[in-house]
């Protein structure tokens, strides 16, 4: 299994820059921090993909264009799933956004997360999955999401 880590200095960069909204997006290393948290948390627990949260127009607008936007990770065999934990940083809440493929068909799913609840466990009912793609998405586009399963 391949495990991606999506967080890139130039995207803290760009949420850094991002313009004036009713509410203040957290700090660059701030977000840092807690993705590198959540990174060294997930050690050895199967896994482990994160992401800087998109806005709900960037997502909506790739969906329209028949694709998924977020952090995929494919398995060279399929392999079962039974869950995945997805839980975020840095807004009220969070749209994940959660595609299961297997060899014959795909299901994508919508979670409402409230980020200071703790993680948000989405059942998968142990498909047998050959790629997962996850997304964060809200509203302002600020913030960082990590997602784990086995």
């Amino acid at each position: 299994m391949k495990h991606i880590l999506a967080a890139s200095l130039a995207a803290l960069a760009a949420l850094a820059l991002t313009g004036c909204t009713a509410a203040e997006p957290p700090g660059s290393a701030a977000v840092q921090q807690w993705l590198d948290e959540q990174d060294r948390a997930s050690a050895g627990s199967g896994a482990f993909m994160s992401g800087l949260a998109s806005t709900s127009e960037t997502a909506d607008a790739a969906t329209k264009e028949g694709r998924q936007e977020g952090v995929r990770i494919e398995m060279d065999e399929s392999e079962r799933i039974s869950t995945i934990e997805f839980t975020c940083f840095g807004a009220e809440t969070m749209d994940a956004r959660v595609s299961v493929e297997s060899s014959s068909s795909a299901e994508a799913s919508v979670h409402k997360v409230r980020c200071d609840a703790g993680p948000e466990t989405i059942d998968t009912q142990d498909a047998p999955v050959s790629a997962v793609t996850i997304n964060g998405v809200n509203a302002d586009g600020f913030g960082a999401w990590a997602a784990s399963f086995r």
